[in-house]
């Protein structure tokens, strides 16, 4: 892919994120040498009645795609190979002492596709499991 392509599509991509999602983004391009995460955001639990986990909050590890073409087969953009690769990638992640904090954390795994520089798809809470095996 086209490096300004994936640059500029990540940014509509923060842009989506934080304004209209009020996520707050703590990382991008989170690379190890198992991989790279494009984006790595918090959504934050701010119920504060609850008392059990799920008020933590969920660290989200998001891939982002960005085409031009007239047709993808978005759900099959991303290979097993490429999920792999991330999912390691996000094991990393909550052993990096950077990130300590988040350890507690719910996480998922959401793809976001961009097209002509539109947010067209965004999966959430892909099952990794799938993609593992």
């Amino acid at each position: 892919m086209n490096y300004i392509l994936g640059k500029s599509g990540e940014g509509i991509v923060e842009n989506y994120l934080t304004k209209e999602r009020k996520f707050q983004i703590i990382k991008c391009r989170y690379k190890k040498s198992c991989g790279e995460i494009d984006i790595i955001a918090i959504e934050d639990s701010s119920d504060s009645s609850q008392s059990d986990i799920s008020s933590i909050g969920t660290v989200i590890f998001i891939e982002v795609k960005s085409t031009t073409k007239d047709y993808v087969d978005f759900e099959n953009t991303i290979s097993k190979k490429q999920w792999r690769r991330i999912f390691d990638t996000a094991e990393q992640f909550f052993l990096d002492s950077d990130f300590e904090k988040y350890h507690q954390y719910n996480c998922r795994f959401d793809s976001i596709f961009i097209k002509n520089a539109k947010i067209v798809n965004h999966f959430e809470n892909i099952i990794i499991d799938d993609f593992l095996s």
